[in-house]
């Protein structure tokens, strides 16, 4: 299993991060792009005995724990956030960890994104 190999995981990754930052800024277009590719850059460069467990977590989250026949990477935004909701109210300490690391990821590389654009202005 390589690092470079995760088109499924860029797709996983990038439902993750579109579902945590619809609510923030659902009315922009293309949200979720830089974004994705900051928490990809941070998820890749994790220490090995981090990066697999997590990999293979991020499989089970896309296929086992989406309950609804649908991979998590195919449902709608909506749909997403919802299930995101429903997760973190479970008291499952790891999958409540998961789902802070990339909420956390997602919302910082949003704002670095934001301020540097403001910068730029």
């Amino acid at each position: 299993m390589s690092r470079e190999n995760t088109t499924l995981i860029e797709k996983i990754v990038f439902a993750l991060v579109e579902a945590n930052l619809f609510p923030i800024c659902s009315s922009q277009k293309n949200i979720a792009k830089n974004e994705t590719i900051f928490v990809l850059k941070q998820f890749r460069s994790l220490p090995l005995f981090y990066f697999y467990p997590l990999f293979i977590f991020l499989l089970g989250f896309n296929f086992i724990l989406s309950l609804s026949f649908k991979p998590f990477h195919k449902q709608t935004v909506l749909q997403r956030e919802n299930l995101l909701k429903k997760y973190r109210r479970y008291s499952l300490p790891f999958l409540k960890d998961f789902l802070k690391f990339f909420d956390t990821l997602s919302i910082f590389a949003y704002y670095f994104y934001l301020d540097q654009s403001n910068l730029t202005k």
